[in-house]
């Protein structure tokens, strides 16, 4: 499934999903709207993250640390999209990795996108 902006903002105002399927998609908006570059899709914006990391195991302490070392005055916008990364954190236990909650949203939305 191509979680693409156009189709997560789609998904918002149809309001299928349970709260927090809503409050991490607009999590994810805010957070890919905010990059630097151009990303149409959770994947691609995936891939943007992960190349920071070399493709490590992202935790929220690697991602908080990474944005604390990140210059304000050239890096704003990297900055305020992974500030509002972090958020996503907030809905798993501990230990949870990036790879882990956007594979947990992409099913999420895959089983309650199908037709009941």
């Amino acid at each position: 499934m191509d979680l693409s902006i156009s189709y997560l903002e789609e998904l918002q105002k149809k309001r299928q999903f349970p709260t927090h399927v809503h409050e991490l998609m607009a999590i994810f908006l805010a957070s890919m709207n905010d990059w630097p570059t151009e990303v149409l899709t959770l994947a691609d914006y995936e891939k943007e993250i992960y190349a920071l990391f070399k493709d490590e195991g992202i935790s929220r302490s690697k991602l908080d640390e990474y944005g604390s070392k990140l210059d304000l005055r050239k890096q704003a916008w990297e900055a305020e999209s992974l500030y509002q990364l972090l958020n996503v954190f907030n809905y798993y236990e501990d230990g949870k990795l990036l790879r882990e909650i956007v594979h947990d949203i992409g099913a999420k939305i895959a089983d309650g996108s199908k037709p009941r």
